[in-house]
């Protein structure tokens, strides 16, 4: 039975002369790999980060599903024209990818994740965007190291903010280890990512 959702572009792989094999994070299903036939031919709607509407079925016999349509909801129109912009969605997909590796409906991850696509297709501030994306998406899924407010280091080994200053090449110390603490305290993004 074929289900129509929500997506989110990430990955796209050359399959044949006209398919390719399409990685989506879904509204409904988490992180999805499609075969999508004809897609070459057909649509030019499969960039990264892209927000789209997908149609798709899937067959018991396998795990990678049939994508039949996707059009592309008209929410990033900046991603694809910005050469800087495509290389950060790129990146940023990938991270997306290596992060997120469950096939699980998770609305707040769907949500959080479209209002940084957007906001990266609507700043002109794009040279500190991947940090406070990363920074963030970090928080989002639960791994925010110890914050301390008197912290001079922090330990990478043990993810955590430190009282004393350590200078060995596990820590990150002095103007690095502020700079660190604060994307990790910011919690409203939009202050230093300026909207048009």
């Amino acid at each position: 039975m074929k289900t129509a959702e929500q997506g989110i572009i990430l990955k796209r792989i050359n399959y044949s002369e006209t398919s390719q094999i399409v990685t989506v994070y879904t509204l409904n299903k988490g992180l999805k790999t499609y075969m999508f036939k004809g897609a070459k031919k057909k649509y030019n709607a499969l960039y990264p980060l892209n927000i789209c509407e997908i149609v798709s079925y899937q067959r018991n016999e396998t795990a990678l599903g049939q994508m039949t349509e996707c059009s592309s909801m008209g929410l990033t129109n900046d991603l694809v024209n910005s050469p800087l912009k495509s290389l950060i969605a790129f990146f940023i997909a990938d991270v997306i990818i290596n992060c997120v590796q469950t096939e699980v409906e998770d609305e707040d991850l769907y949500q959080f994740l479209t209002k940084w696509i957007h906001t990266l297709d609507q700043t002109d501030s794009v040279a500190i965007y991947p940090t406070h994306f990363i920074s963030q998406l970090i928080v989002h899924l639960g791994y925010t190291p110890d914050i301390r407010d008197d912290a001079l280091t922090f330990d990478i080994k043990n993810g955590e903010f430190v009282a004393y200053e350590r200078q060995d090449s596990y820590c990150v110390y002095g103007e690095e280890c502020t700079a660190l603490l604060n994307l990790f305290q910011e919690r409203n993004f939009d202050v230093r990512l300026r909207q048009r």
